[in-house]
């Protein structure tokens, strides 16, 4: 089990599409929205593969990008960031880069995909709040991903359905938030150790969910 002191989590917005393609879809317009309107996206990869997906989806809008791990960072030359949840705990731990991002206009982070550890993700969420205290990170999440099958897609399905919302429309509200945080509770509670994982499914495969 995590064991670390209970207290009121570090909250982020989710935005829920119901499958993959159409999230990856509206992540393909979050970053058209941010060169069109010159500002800046902090884009944070749960997970290596997700990594891998993202960068072809850049790719694909032939826009540059600046991986936070890399060993010469130059802030000024684009405008689409890279980070992963250990490259936060050290950009955290080493300060310079905090207030070069900070002063970035129009700074905005969208979380790829949930962590299906409710702890883990709380210590990136932390971070996030210690280093942007003024920003609240969204996270973007799709039902068909193998977290959402296992654990809190039906219940969110039928809430889509009854407002009868398309499949290529997000949904964002509390209640899907907090029903996302169950489930993840719920997984931390069957979870004794930190798991290394490539992606979402493989980290739900070696937890034995």
């Amino acid at each position: 089990m995590f064991f670390r002191k209970k207290k009121k989590g570090v909250k982020a917005q989710d935005e829920v599409w119901i499958s993959k393609v159409e999230k990856y879809q509206g992540l393909y317009n979050h970053l058209k929205h941010t060169l069109q309107e010159d500002e800046s996206l902090l884009l944070i990869n749960q997970f290596e593969n997700t990594e891998q997906e993202v960068k072809q989806i850049l790719a694909k809008l032939e826009v540059g990008h600046q991986d936070l791990q890399a060993t010469t960072i130059d802030l000024d030359a684009v405008n689409i960031f890279l980070a992963t949840p250990e490259q936060m705990l050290m950009i955290a731990k080493s300060g310079p880069l905090t207030p070069q991002l900070r002063s970035r206009g129009g700074f905005r982070i969208i979380i790829v995909e949930h962590h299906p550890s409710y702890e883990q993700e709380q210590i990136l969420l932390e971070h996030l709040q210690e280093l942007f205290p003024t920003l609240t990170a969204k996270v973007l999440t799709s039902l068909d991903e193998p977290f959402m099958q296992t654990f809190g897609s039906e219940r969110i399905t039928k809430i889509m359905g009854q407002l009868g919302l398309k499949e290529n429309e997000s949904l964002e509200h509390t209640m899907i938030s907090k029903s996302i945080a169950r489930a993840q509770q719920k997984i931390d509670k069957s979870v004794s150790q930190n798991i290394s994982a490539g992606s979402q499914q493989e980290w739900m495969d070696r937890s034995g969910l």
